[in-house]
C-alpha cells in the first residue's frame, strides 16, 4: 500500500479502521476521489469554474463575495502560514484540468 493524503473522506478512514489502521488500499483511495470530484460537478456553477482557476493560478483570498461559498463547499481551501492564502480542492487539479 502506498500512505496517501485523505481529503476529508470518512469512508477512506473507517476502511483504515477496519483494516486494523494499516492504510488503505490505493484503490480505495482512487474511488474516494472519484467520488469528491462528482460530488463537485454536481454543486459548482458554471461561473464557479474561472473562479476556481484564478484561485489556483493567484492564490488569493481577497474577493470574499466571489468564493465565500467555494470555501464554504470546501472546493476552495484556506490556509494559514504566515499569511492566509488559499488554493482549490486537491481533486479539483483534474476537473479544471490545470
Amino acid at each position: 500500500m502506498v500512505p496517501v493524503p485523505i481529503w476529508g473522506t470518512g469512508a477512506l478512514t473507517k476502511k483504515s479502521i477496519n483494516t486494523g489502521g494499516s492504510g488503505c488500499p490505493i484503490e480505495d483511495v482512487e474511488r474516494a476521489e472519484q467520488e469528491r470530484r462528482s460530488d463537485f460537478r454536481r454543486i459548482l456553477q458554471t461561473d464557479d469554474y474561472g473562479i476556481l482557476e484564478e484561485v489556483y493560478k493567484n492564490n488569493d483570498i481577497r474577493g470574499i463575495e466571489q468564493i465565500g461559498h467555494l470555501l464554504h463547499n470546501l472546493s476552495v481551501l484556506e490556509y494559514e502560514n504566515d499569511e492566509n492564502w488559499c488554493d482549490i480542492h486537491p481533486t479539483l487539479k483534474n476537473v479544471l484540468d490545470v
